[in-house]
């Protein structure tokens, strides 16, 4: 579809105008139908691409998509309403992410959730699961120790003293006076 909106006999800032033109009328053409559907379901309309005399929307779910198809009528008439010209079939699309979706950043237990965890596993049996569980205990509890100690920009020297961490342990960046207030989730 890009290949048909890209002029090469234009230049790269009246192209991306082009592009930009084409993705509002696209815009405009979902609100279009998504103010003759209810609610609900138009919330999971996500896109929609018209070209010539078929239209192609775009959902989130396979449920969903079968919902939109019982409204083909009604969104095809609401189409050719908007764009003027005569739209004759509707596929609809299932996209399987989502960007709109936004990614959940990991948590860090808290000191009464490690507590509990290493008063359940306070066995001194040495089957597998128990050496795993005590591992993933001791890992937990200095990653969070150090999630601390980053977001209080400790100096370093008071870091090398703690119990959990061990210099071999700590990333090279961290030799720096300071540790930095820099935090990725």
């Amino acid at each position: 579809m890009l290949k048909k909106l890209f002029n090469y006999s234009l230049s790269s800032s009246d192209a991306l105008t082009q592009i930009q033109q084409h993705l509002n009328l696209q815009k405009q053409t979902l609100n279009a139908v998504k103010t003759n559907l209810d609610d609900q379901l138009a919330s999971h309309c996500l896109h929609i691409i018209v070209n010539k005399e078929v239209a192609i929307l775009f959902t989130d779910s396979s449920i969903w998509a079968s919902k939109l198809l019982y409204m083909r009528a009604p969104i095809l008439q609401s189409i050719s309403d908007y764009t003027t010209s005569p739209i004759s079939s509707l596929k609809i699309k299932v996209l399987t992410y989502n960007p709109s979706i936004q990614k959940k950043s990991p948590q860090t237990p808290s000191n009464q959730t490690l507590n509990v965890l290493t008063s359940a596993n306070n066995t001194s049996s040495s089957d597998k699961l128990s050496t795993s569980m005590k591992k993933l205990i001791h890992i937990l509890k200095k990653t969070v120790c150090l999630i601390k100690l980053m977001l209080a920009e400790v100096p370093y020297k008071k870091l090398e003293n703690h119990h959990f961490l061990q210099k071999s342990l700590l990333p090279k960046h961290l030799f720096a006076p300071t540790i930095p207030l820099i935090i990725y989730y």
